[in-house]
């Protein structure tokens, strides 16, 4: 009896040891028990002191700013008018007429949009194509105007060298609102044009000279752009014997 008391409290030392030892190293016991034996598995806790465990993160993928661009679209735009005083030169290319009817006109360069209101012979909207990168008049990078039937939307691009639309914007002439939208077709635009050789109005002198776009008003009156020189003070818009003076 002595002698297993003995072994008893020799084995209760060596645990008691192993406890304090376990407790300074941060380690632990771990007691797997089957039906057979038991499996004791010491798992030294101080190998993850500090350590974080990764943690799963998913990135947000961007588009490329283009596509981000026109994911964002309509857009709308404040209008910037133009600035220009009478002695400014036209440019390389005569405005363009790209509308026409009793009531007015629009026409445009690379100095601007410029809508022109007959009635009351004086401009009632301008817009800065500069501003918006649309005054490219010729080049493999150029813009193209359209306006919509009743005058009201004037639909203004520019081409790329790729020979695509990079970039479209619908210029609302009713409410001064300008808008970038994404690339489209118009279908339904102003196309009310006639030939002006045919009609043997084209002129081509250096100090009168007629642009290139005649529009048929219908009851065998037409209206086209006269410029007497190639300063804003020489522009003239014309229908049979009627002359408007456009910038003044």
């Amino acid at each position: 009896m002595m002698i297993n008391k003995r072994i008893y409290s020799i084995v209760f030392v060596l645990i008691l040891l192993f406890t304090v030892s376990c407790a300074k190293t941060g380690s632990s016991t771990v007691v797997v028990e089957d039906d057979n034996h038991i499996d004791e598995t010491v798992v030294d806790e101080s190998n993850f002191e500090g350590t974080t465990q990764p943690q799963s993160t998913t990135a947000d993928t961007t588009e490329e700013s283009n596509d981000a661009e026109i994911d964002n679209l309509p857009t709308q735009i404040d209008v910037k008018p133009v600035e220009y005083s009478l002695d400014m030169d036209i440019g390389d290319e005569p405005l363009e007429l790209a509308y026409a009817s009793e009531d007015k006109i629009i026409i445009w360069g690379y100095i601007g949009l410029f809508e022109y209101d007959i009635k009351e012979e004086t401009l009632s909207h301008t817009l800065d194509l500069g501003y918006i990168d649309c005054n490219h008049m010729q080049g493999d990078i150029h813009s193209e105007i359209e306006v919509s039937q009743d005058g009201n939307t004037a639909y203004i691009m520019r081409y790329g060298l790729s020979g695509e639309i990079e970039a479209m914007y619908s210029y609302d002439l009713l409410y001064d609102v300008l808008t970038k939208i994404q690339p489209t077709s118009i279908d339904d635009y102003f196309n009310n044009f006639a030939d002006i050789n045919e009609l043997g109005l084209y002129s081509d002198a250096s100090d009168d000279f007629t642009g290139m776009e005649v529009v048929d008003l219908g009851n065998g009156r037409y209206g086209y752009m006269r410029f007497y020189g190639w300063l804003l003070s020489d522009v003239r818009y014309e229908t049979d014997n009627e002359e408007y003076v456009i910038f003044k």
